[in-house]
């Protein structure tokens, strides 16, 4: 599964006190995508759930692909690469409008 050749990720993914963004890491990966331990230059996605509002600001400084860990269990799901736009964050502001990506990304993996 290498559907996502091409994307260098940078992940910040937190679930209240919890840091989650390895386990996505991870799953980006095994996608084919390269990933960053920091928000350099060469970033071309940030995977972000309640993380660090730096993150989000440089991320929409820089005009990156803004999305959501829905994105890459869509990916996972349907073995392409989704398009940004059908899961990108709109606004990150406004918590309502994220939905839940407790999504069971990781038994999703095991199928």
């Amino acid at each position: 599964m290498f559907c996502h050749s091409g994307v260098v990720a940078f992940v910040d993914v937190r679930t209240e006190c919890d840091n989650r963004s390895r386990a996505v890491e991870s799953v980006l990966r095994q996608m084919g995508a390269a990933v960053a331990s920091k928000l350099t230059k060469d970033v071309t996605h940030v995977v972000f759930k309640d993380g660090k509002k730096r993150t989000r600001d440089v991320a929409e400084r820089r005009r990156l692909h803004f999305v959501s860990v829905l994105w890459l269990a869509r990916s996972v799901i349907t073995v392409y690469v989704t398009t940004v736009t059908q899961v990108a964050l709109m606004h990150v502001s406004q918590p309502q409008l994220l939905v839940d990506t407790r999504l069971c990304l990781f038994s999703v993996m095991s199928l």
